[in-house]
């Protein structure tokens, strides 16, 4: 759910929030096995550092998209891609 709220935080532009959660999310020992989970947090991070004018971010979150695909997550993948898309026509 945490992961939920950081991608609203981010889409609202509420930076300070998501970085909040962040480092929340730090906190935890997210294991290993938690791949899904982990992806997320990797891409939720590309897309925050892209909101704050980081540009070669998206790669990052391009990388995560096609590891869901690869992964056959196809409505993740879709999702993240349909994000993507949409950052790159700003």
């Amino acid at each position: 759910m945490l992961l939920n709220v950081i991608e609203i935080c981010i889409d609202r532009k509420q930076l300070k929030v998501a970085f909040r959660c962040f480092n929340y999310i730090d906190s935890f020992n997210i294991p290993e096995t938690d791949l899904y989970e982990r992806i997320l947090i990797k891409f939720y991070r590309g897309f925050y550092e892209f909101q704050i004018g980081k540009d070669e971010a998206i790669k990052e979150m391009e990388k995560c998209a096609n590891i869901m695909a690869s992964l056959e997550c196809l409505g993740t993948a879709q999702h993240m891609k349909e994000k993507i898309e949409k950052l790159s026509q700003k």
